[in-house]
């Protein structure tokens, strides 16, 4: 990267190399994640999916959150995302805690 933002600013490109400069380092993080033996997906679809259900469900009209309101409604959907098992185990506790559980 270094390589490259020298040669463009031989050619003029000084913006361009600059940019490379500054920002070479963020550029490859996911390299050096994989090389250190993380998993890195291919898309953030999954966060996307998530951050898109976390505004829909907290950003109505006419609604105010709570600073304990939001972090519930965070915990039961992070919960449901990262394991659908511990999910329906937390689903039924809460059920059974508002006496809505059959069964």
């Amino acid at each position: 990267m270094k390589k490259l933002a020298e040669e463009l600013r031989e050619l003029g490109c000084f913006k361009a190399a600059s940019f490379i400069r500054t920002y070479s380092n963020t550029t490859v993080t996911f390299a050096v994640l994989a090389v250190k033996g993380r998993k890195v997906p291919w898309n953030s679809n999954l966060i996307e999916r998530l951050m898109g259900e976390i505004a829909k469900r907290t950003k109505h009209k006419w609604m105010r959150w709570t600073t304990k309101g939001l972090e519930t409604i965070w915990d039961i959907i992070l919960i449901r995302y990262i394991s659908e098992e511990s999910y329906e185990l937390f689903k039924s506790r809460m059920m059974k805690q508002l006496k809505i559980y059959k069964g």
